[in-house]
């Protein structure tokens, strides 16, 4: 009886430790899975450079706003449009 019993304890306590690496494993595939397609979509971000960017008002008085790309041209223009008066 009592080697019987003692045969069970090491039987459970074994599954215990193949079911705790179990979760385990699949917390670690979940992780390297989602850390995968994190860096996938940051390099698209980063391949593409999507037009997300901040946006800034015009100097001269107008109140429409102006994408950042189109900042450096606004000033640009203006440098010759003064340059030729």
């Amino acid at each position: 009886m009592a080697a019987s019993d003692d045969d069970d304890k090491k039987r459970r306590a074994w599954e215990h430790g193949l079911h705790t690496n179990d979760i385990f494993y699949n917390q670690l595939n979940f992780f390297l899975i989602f850390e995968s397609v994190l860096l996938g979509v940051v390099g698209l971000l980063r391949a593409f450079r999507l037009k997300i960017r901040s946006v800034r008002p015009r100097k001269n008085g107008n109140k429409k706003l102006l994408p950042n790309r189109l900042v450096g041209r606004a000033k640009r223009d203006g440098a010759r449009r003064s340059s030729r008066r």
